[in-house]
């Protein structure tokens, strides 16, 4: 069969919103990618809340162009929903595209049934994390799981962002057969972030830490399934223990109000700063000495490739795919264990505390752990490497579809 163009094998990417997170910084990079290796490609996504810093611009600063679909919202209504869902499928309809890629649970599944009434040839979905543990009750997580086996039928291919979720997808939750999950590992931009060198101050000036403190960051979305308050109450224990360290938190969302009423409950102000979501997010990874991640589940934590491509040493809770990124035999301590690129602890505030106490406490471990962690991040979760697993795919779907398909670039 003779190659055609790249334009015969259009794709639309789905996600809910496009806010600040790992998913959607994903999803506009891959989308680039493929545009500039002459892919037709469009993205759909709902409107953001209030709450969330969008990542809109930073798309069409890409070329990436976006189509906003009401339905897809975190807040939207009922009836919203269903004019989404007609939207999506009369949209697939009129651009007759050979693979929708969905991403997030909502737009999973309303992406996955529009593209099947709509007679989209190829279907893919990511689990960027997924819905199955620590959200929500076990009656609502039963339904989710029955939906999201049911929307695997319909679905060509799963991609799972890491091997222990894709374990977990196929034997622990039976979502789908192994031969219809695959791996692949997320990837980012990391230059800026490997280019880190030093302290360069404006953090640690907005946070009034002194040059000889330490500060801890933590970085994300202030919602439950971060757990921020986590990071707070380990920061109390510690405090209480050394006066030589300042702790800093960046993001914003429906928990703010509690972690400042939290903060100032607990007599924090002074050594317990709140900033916001920054534009340059490169400067808090300079400033800050270590990095905590709180969260009750995860896939694979942006912020962590964040933090291992700055060369700065992280401490997470052991909680989804995060065990997936570590290095080496670990070292068992109390409440916590220690592994060449990080610290993987208990979801306790006395074990957390414990590990930031232990990396503080011992600069030469994590200034290892840090040089462990870029080497790792440099090789492993470049937004080259993702374009080309992606790229892979969708190549390889097509000729099982028996689609007119290209060749795969080998050279990005």
């Amino acid at each position: 069969m003779n190659d055609p163009k790249h334009s015969e094998l259009k794709i639309v990417q789905v996600i809910s919103r496009l806010c600040v997170g790992g998913a959607s910084i994903e999803i506009v990079l891959s989308s680039e990618a493929m545009l500039r290796r002459g892919y037709p490609t469009i993205l759909l996504a709902g409107d953001i809340t209030a709450d969330e810093a969008s990542l809109e611009e930073f798309a069409r600063s890409r070329g990436v162009p976006i189509t906003k679909i009401s339905g897809l919202s975190r807040k939207a209504s009922v009836w919203a929903v269903v004019i989404g869902l007609l939207q999506l499928a009369w949209f697939f309809r009129r651009e007759r595209p050979a693979i929708v890629h969905t991403h997030t649970a909502k737009a999973g599944a309303l992406g996955r049934i529009a593209a099947r009434l709509a007679g989209v040839p190829i279907c893919v979905h990511t689990f960027h994390g997924h819905v199955f543990r620590a959200q929500f009750s076990p009656a609502k997580t039963r339904i989710f799981l029955a939906i999201e086996r049911l929307l695997a039928r319909w679905t060509d291919c799963l991609v799972a962002v890491s091997e222990l979720q894709r374990r977990e997808l196929v034997h622990g939750y039976h979502v789908a057969k192994a031969e219809k999950v695959v791996t692949i590992p997320v990837g980012i931009e990391l230059e800026g972030f490997l280019g880190v060198n030093g302290r360069r101050g404006p953090i640690r000036c907005a946070t009034k830490c002194p040059s000889d403190h330490a500060l801890v960051g933590w970085v994300g979305r202030m919602s439950r399934v971060k757990n921020p308050e986590l990071f707070v109450a380990a920061a109390e224990l510690v405090l209480a223990e050394s006066s030589n360290a300042r702790f800093v938190m960046i993001g914003d969302g429906e928990l703010r109000a509690r972690l400042e009423s939290q903060i100032k409950k607990m007599q924090l102000g002074g050594a317990v700063a709140m900033q916001g979501w920054l534009s340059g997010i490169s400067d808090f990874y300079a400033d800050v000495d270590l990095v905590v991640l709180t969260s009750r589940h995860e896939g694979t934590p942006l912020v962590l490739l964040e933090t291992m491509a700055s060369g700065k040493p992280f401490i997470a809770t052991d909680v989804g795919g995060i065990r997936d990124l570590m290095l080496g035999a670990c070292q068992p301590m109390t409440g916590f264990k220690v592994f060449e690129n990080g610290i993987l602890t208990e979801t306790t505030p006395a074990a957390v505390a414990a590990a930031i106490t232990y990396l503080l406490e011992h600069p030469k471990v994590a200034r290892a752990i840090g040089r462990s962690g870029r080497e790792f991040a440099s090789r492993a979760f470049s937004h080259h490497r993702l374009a080309h697993d992606i790229e892979e795919l969708y190549v390889r779907l097509s000729r099982q579809k028996c689609l007119r398909h290209i060749a795969i670039e080998k050279a990005i």
